[in-house]
């Protein structure tokens, strides 16, 4: 099962980074400098999600911080289960 998430991870964000997408890269972010990584990656999934979340999984393999993460990746995986 892990595994196919794994495939599936690649899969996606080879597929999202031929599209030109809002990229998300705080440290980019000059107003917000004061902000971690991971609390602008919270906000920006709030937003994105329109109040759900994302799995905690999911976004540790997709390694936002490092690598930077288009919305179009972010949205996809948003979860809207309560």
């Amino acid at each position: 099962m892990r595994f196919l998430l794994l495939i599936s991870l690649i899969v996606l964000m080879s597929s999202t980074t031929a599209f030109t997408d809002n990229f998300f890269q705080p440290h980019d972010n000059k107003h917000h400098v004061y902000r971690t990584c991971g609390e602008s990656l919270n906000r920006r999934v709030a937003f994105l999600c329109n109040g759900g979340k994302i799995q905690t999984e999911i976004l540790n393999a997709l390694d936002c911080c490092s690598h930077g993460c288009t919305d179009k990746q972010l949205f996809s995986w948003c979860d809207y289960q309560l």
